[in-house]
C-alpha cells in the first residue's frame, strides 16, 4: 500500500497522506469498520488522530454512520487518554466539543 502524498484520488487522512484510492485497493473482505482500515493504511493514527478524517473513514460503512464514528473514535481515545497534558488537552477538548455538537460521543463505542 503506498500512502504518497501526490497520489490521485481524494484524501482520506491528509496527517498520512492516505487517499481514496489507497482504501479501494485494500481487500475489504475482512475489514468491518474504520479500525480496521487505520490499521492497514495508518488512516487516523496521524497529527489530529482521527479528529478531521473520523467521517471520512466511517462513511465507508453501511448503517448509521454517527454509531461507526462514534466506535472508530472511542477506539482512538483508549489510546491517547491517558497522556494528554497542557496544548493537546485542549485540542482535545475542542475536538471533543465539535464531536458533541453532532451527538457524538467520542469516549463511548457501542
Amino acid at each position: 500500500l503506498s500512502c504518497h502524498p501526490h497520489q490521485s484520488g481524494k484524501e482520506i487522512c491528509t496527517c498520512e497522506f492516505v487517499s481514496e484510492a489507497d482504501i479501494n485497493n485494500l481487500s475489504f473482505q475482512d475489514i468491518t469498520c474504520a479500525s480496521d482500515i487505520m490499521r492497514r493504511t495508518r488512516a487516523g493514527m496521524g497529527f489530529c488522530q482521527a479528529g478531521m478524517c473520523a467521517f471520512n473513514l466511517a462513511a465507508y460503512f453501511e448503517g448509521n454512520i454517527i454509531k461507526n464514528i462514534q466506535e472508530f473514535l472511542a477506539e482512538r481515545w483508549k489510546g491517547t487518554e491517558a497522556v494528554l497534558y497542557d496544548q493537546q488537552l485542549r485540542q482535545e477538548i475542542f475536538k471533543a466539543h465539535l464531536y458533541h455538537t453532532y451527538g457524538i460521543d467520542h469516549t463511548k463505542g457501542e
